[in-house]
C-alpha cells in the first residue's frame, strides 16, 4: 500500500471494522462525507507526516480528552 506505518498485509486491513459504524466496509462513507473512511484516515496520517499507528494513538487520545472535558463541563453546569 506504501503508506507510512501500514505494516499489516492488505487482507488484514480489509477485515478491520469501518471507521465509524463498524459495518466492516472500511472505505464506504454510506453517502455521508461526515463518516470517517480508512482512505481519509490514511491520507490524514500521511498529511501529518506520522505513521498510521501514531495517527490512531493521537485520534484516540484527542477524542478521550475531549470527552472527559465535555463530561467535566456538564458536571460543573449541573452543580451550578
Amino acid at each position: 500500500m506504501g503508506r507510512p506505518g501500514m505494516s499489516r498485509p492488505e487482507e488484514e486491513v480489509h477485515t478491520a471494522m469501518c471507521m465509524t459504524c463498524g459495518c466492516r466496509e472500511w472505505d464506504n462513507d454510506h453517502g455521508n462525507p461526515k463518516n470517517i473512511t480508512l482512505h481519509r484516515f490514511l491520507d490524514a496520517a500521511e498529511a501529518g507526516g506520522v505513521t498510521v499507528d501514531e495517527a490512531l494513538e493521537h485520534l484516540r487520545d484527542g477524542v478521550q480528552t475531549a470527552c472527559r472535558r465535555a463530561r467535566g463541563r456538564e458536571s460543573v453546569a449541573a452543580k451550578g
